[in-house]
């Protein structure tokens, strides 16, 4: 989940901090914290479920962070 929250929680701090507005400050932590889950897909688990089926979830995008995006 961190590899979706972290991304998104930077883009949102970065674009409140300028004077765009809300809208337009999360869509940028959305598309951060999807882009952040995408790259879920070639990470070796190392924590979570994901872990107990190793490799075979290369190729494939961390359930949890996809549902945090």
């Amino acid at each position: 989940m961190v590899d979706a929250l972290k991304p998104a929680a930077d883009a949102l701090q970065s674009a409140l901090a300028k004077p765009d507005d809300i809208e337009a400050a999360l869509k940028a932590a959305v598309g951060a914290a999807t882009e952040g889950a995408s790259q879920t897909a070639s990470m070796h688990p190392r924590h979570g479920r994901s872990s107990y089926v190793g490799d075979r979830t290369l190729g494939h995008v961390d359930p949890s962070a996809h549902a945090v995006a």
